[in-house]
């Protein structure tokens, strides 16, 4: 069985687009026989971890929606930083260990949400620059080929919160996996097509990576 998940929502609002692009496509492809549910997953960087280890063995494509992006995209790089305030009301500028052990917090950079916000909390400046990029978790190629398949943009900054956290260990540690943005608004068709089109052929991949084989 496959995995679709998107998220909760954030930051006050009321809805995520990524959640209804995911139930989307599980239900268009379960109505062609393809074995595959949606999940929603809190938006809280301690729960991603424990997800992933719950899912080694399967394929799961992640949905998550971004302010920045214009077109659904495949995100191709996790970089290791967690920054930000997650629907468990704390705020964290941490490094994103690639482990899936429970968080020690005695350990981490946990800042005190009375003492700043979200808005003031940015990640060190190498980050989000080449350096950080160097260090980050790759996709397999095969991913971003599928990806300009099925017409979506490919991306190489998936940011630095829940999104980015999913990202990285999910290319770290699934067998198949993908991570795919959409645009923080109402899902178009354009986007539901396209996505739909990209989870039918990552699913079609017998094994993920440069040396695939394609299922019959």
């Amino acid at each position: 069985m496959a995995i679709i998940t998107g998220f909760e929502p954030f930051g006050g609002r009321t809805d995520n687009a990524s959640w209804e692009v995911a139930q989307h496509v599980a239900s268009l492809l379960s109505s062609e026989g393809i074995a595959i549910e949606a999940l929603r997953l809190p938006v809280e960087f301690d729960a991603i971890a424990p997800f992933i280890a719950r899912h080694r063995s399967g394929a799961v494509i992640s949905v998550g929606e971004a302010a920045s992006a214009k077109r659904a995209r495949v995100e191709t790089a996790g970089r290791l930083w967690q920054c930000g305030t997650d629907n468990s009301g704390r705020t964290f500028n941490r490094p994103l260990h690639l482990n899936l052990d429970p968080p020690n917090h005695t350990e981490q950079t946990l800042i005190a949400p009375e003492l700043s916000t979200s808005s003031d909390i940015r990640p060190p400046d190498w980050v989000a620059g080449d350096e950080g990029l160097a260090d980050a978790v790759r996709a397999p190629q095969e991913c971003a080929r599928l990806a300009r398949v099925a017409g979506l943009d490919v991306s190489d900054d998936a940011g630095t919160y829940i999104c980015n956290t999913t990202t990285a260990l999910g290319y770290t540690h699934l067998r198949r996996f993908a991570f795919v943005h959409v645009p923080a608004q109402q899902p178009t068709d354009e986007t539901m097509s396209a996505v739909t089109t990209f989870v039918r052929l990552l699913l079609s991949v017998k094994n993920q990576g440069d040396n695939h084989e394609i299922e019959n």
